[in-house]
């Protein structure tokens, strides 16, 4: 398989990040004196600013595609299995469920008023891809994947996949870093790109966990952004309200947040982006959502 053309389908990177405020253009500055200040601005830019690539190598020609309509294979699920990730910066539990999605994230630093690990995960529903066959038939995408790989170390990298059709599967790596809280997502859908609608998304629908005693405070910082063409979205919703909002175009990065804590998800390839949608839902807290449309062909 050309590393290049895999590339070239869609890689992304998730940013975790520890920080007591966002970026200052949009939103209240905290109190003085509650914590240290840092800019996830700045985290974002050197994680935009790094270097994923693998070596290019000469692409092989690509067969031509496929116009038969075939169904997905109706296969046995696999058993969820669980793993852990553990860092001099966090730990964090994995499940297989749509081919790797946090059960919890804890970060090895950072303890909540009863002395516990804070936890930014609210639900599974991070890291989810979604998609259609050329019938329109959503692709079970959000059952448990086959563990193919778990090599540990100082890098840790996951392998999960699912065969869609028969002998044709889907790929998720996952790359962890000690030291950092950069975390490689890639989506390997070379095999599966004949049979599959265009349009396939990536999203992080679950939102965040609050970690404050004074969940109100916490959920007064709740807020999604997305950065197109130098320009700032937001989406803030309000209680009882349920919004999202679909951008066009090529998109640098998308994110959530709390008010100590985010998660930006930042395309290699942006242009293999199309749009991006942030979501809101004023339900107990706030829940907030981003997802990425991108072509697998």
């Amino acid at each position: 398989m050309d590393r290049n053309t895999l590339l070239a389908f869609f890689l992304i990177s998730l940013v975790l990040v520890f920080t007591p405020k966002y970026m200052e253009m949009v939103s209240p500055p905290p109190d003085p004196g509650e914590v240290e200040n840092f800019s996830i601005t700045d985290t974002v830019k050197t994680a935009d600013q790094m270097s994923f690539a693998a070596p290019y190598n000469t692409p092989e020609p690509q067969p031509e595609r496929k116009t038969a309509l075939t169904r997905p294979r109706l296969s046995t699920q696999d058993p969820e299995k669980l793993l852990s990730i553990n860092t001099s910066l966090y730990s964090a539990k994995l499940s297989s469920i749509s081919g790797g999605s946090f059960i919890s994230f804890k970060f090895n630093q950072y303890f909540k008023k009863d002395s516990q690990f804070v936890d930014i995960i609210n639900n599974k529903k991070n890291l989810v891809v979604i998609g259609k066959d050329l019938d329109g038939t959503p692709l079970p995408l959000n059952e448990p994947w086959e563990l193919v790989s778990h090599e540990k170390g100082f890098t840790q990298k996951i392998i999960f996949r699912k065969e869609l059709f028969p002998e044709e599967y889907i790929y998720k790596t996952l790359v962890f870093h000690d030291g950092s809280y950069v975390i490689d997502v890639e989506i390997d859908m070379v095999e599966i790109s004949n049979n599959v609608y265009r349009n396939s998304e990536f999203a992080w629908s679950g939102g965040l966990s609050s970690t404050e005693e004074n969940t109100d405070d916490d959920v007064y910082y709740f807020n999604s952004y997305a950065l197109q063409g130098g320009e700032l979205e937001s989406l803030k919703v309000g209680p009882g309200d349920s919004e999202e909002v679909t951008l066009n175009g090529i998109t640098d990065w998308a994110a959530i947040r709390t008010k100590y804590f985010a998660v930006a998800v930042i395309p290699e390839n942006k242009k293999s982006i199309s749009s991006v949608t942030l979501s809101g839902a004023g339900d107990t807290t706030e829940t907030y959502g981003m997802s990425f449309i991108f072509d697998p062909i």
